[in-house]
């Protein structure tokens, strides 16, 4: 078995999650280590995402120096949702805090900010885990191998770097949406309007889908569709007109628009980790959006799993060992909550007759509507604690006043490096 130069950690998928495992995992080892973040795609790229981040992802983004207020990456912001439903009923939900933007320049932005941080960054490079031996992961990337003492799979809903790993295989959920996206011009949206910072999310049967003005004027569109009545209907743009004209809202989607879409959405691994391997972001589980919160809980666990990897190679291998068993009760513990509180807002979703009449009482009924903007909140995890990190880095440098939670990551010390023999 050939071998490339051998990284310290490997992060495969260059989104939300994967370039913020890369931020993560290169601050903390700084010069005593080395990052490597691979892309399947030509870069930049496109993809279907509803482009909201809530005030947790965007605290969590700004921590790693990527400025949402102002600059290249700067969003709008988020102030409500407006939800419509088959017949017309509309109400609107809070939602401050957050932040719309652009996916493709978010994207770049964070991974600028990755190769400014340390890291190394190859696009349209395709990557395959192998197995690991000796203390390496082995990893076909591209025509080579390459050795990680630590790799982070981030590589989305349709990624194949585990395909050789049976044992992490995801189960896709039974009745599981497919997502489609589109760009739209300005005009596109009739009635109602949609002022900045607003999201509109309309459900029908078969369906919803979602629209937001972004930064630029132009209008995303991100929804979730039954694939079956998609097929029934001609295809994903009859279905969504078809929703659209249920709840009598008014948007042009004619023959010109060009829809991109996702694999089934709703899925979920048994396995999230291997010792020394760390699977991140959409990779490790997904459920039907609500308003792009997937975004959060990427940058979320994302910064986490690089931090937590780079901790583990400055400890040395036992924690390198270890390292998968935290993540794993770590995901549980904060992601895992968010997304359960998203299957109670899915199951709504899901049921047009039952929105209608929550739409129908939540218009005239304030206390309705303050309870359903805490469980949007909670999807987010917006207002929940996030020490973790803190604790992870200072046990990383030598400078923990207090041991890192077991939870966490168990016995991280700076005492030694892996040995730097290559694999």
């Amino acid at each position: 078995m050939s071998a490339g130069e051998p990284v310290d950690v490997l992060v495969i998928g260059a989104g939300i999650a994967g370039a913020c495992a890369a931020i993560g995992a290169a601050r903390t080892l700084g010069a005593r280590g080395s990052v490597l973040l691979v892309e399947r795609s030509a870069w930049p790229r496109e993809k279907v995402c509803g482009c909201c981040l809530g005030a947790r992802g965007v605290a969590a983004i700004e921590q790693l120096g990527v400025n949402l207020a102002s600059g290249p990456a700067r969003g709008v912001s988020l102030k409500h949702v407006r939800i419509t439903s088959r017949g017309g009923a509309t109400f609107e939900l809070p939602h401050a805090g957050g932040r719309v933007l652009s996916r493709s320049v978010l994207d770049a932005a964070l991974v600028d900010a990755a190769v400014r941080s340390g890291t190394t960054f190859r696009d349209k490079c395709s990557a395959s885990v192998v197995e690991r031996r000796s203390g390496y992961w082995h990893v076909m990337l591209g025509g080579e191998f390459v050795g990680a003492r630590s790799v982070i799979v981030a590589d989305g809903l349709g990624g194949h770097a585990l395909d050789r790993l049976p044992d992490l295989m995801p189960a896709v959920s039974r009745g599981s949406f497919m997502g489609v996206g589109a760009r739209l011009a300005p005009s596109s949206l009739g009635t109602p309007t949609l002022p900045e910072g607003t999201v509109l999310l309309v459900h029908g049967i078969g369906g919803y889908v979602g629209f937001v003005r972004l930064p630029d004027g132009t209008i995303d569109l991100a929804a979730a569709i039954d694939p079956r009545r998609a097929r029934v209907s001609a295809g994903p743009i009859a279905l969504l007109r078809r929703i659209l004209e249920q709840a009598h809202v008014d948007v042009t989607l004619d023959a010109n628009v060009r829809l991109t879409g996702t694999p089934l959405l709703t899925r979920r691994r048994r396995m999230l980790s291997m010792p020394g391997l760390i699977i991140a972001g959409d990779s490790a589980g997904y459920v039907e959006p609500f308003t792009g919160e997937g975004m959060t809980w990427a940058a979320l666990s994302g910064e986490q799993a690089g931090t937590l990897a780079a901790a583990a190679v400055c400890a040395g291998e036992s924690a390198v060992d270890q390292v998968g068993r935290a993540w794993a009760a770590w995901h549980d513990a904060r992601i895992g909550r968010m997304q359960t509180s998203c299957r109670m807002i899915r199951t709504l979703l899901r049921t047009p007759g039952l929105l209608r009449c929550v739409a129908t009482v939540a218009t005239r009924s304030r206390a309705l509507q303050r309870t359903l903007a805490q469980l949007s909140t909670q999807i987010t995890g917006d207002g929940a604690p996030h020490h973790d990190l803190d604790a992870v880095r200072l046990a990383a440098e030598g400078r923990a006043d207090e041991p890192v939670p077991r939870a966490t990551l168990a016995a991280v010390t700076p005492t030694r490096r892996m040995s730097e023999d290559a694999p």
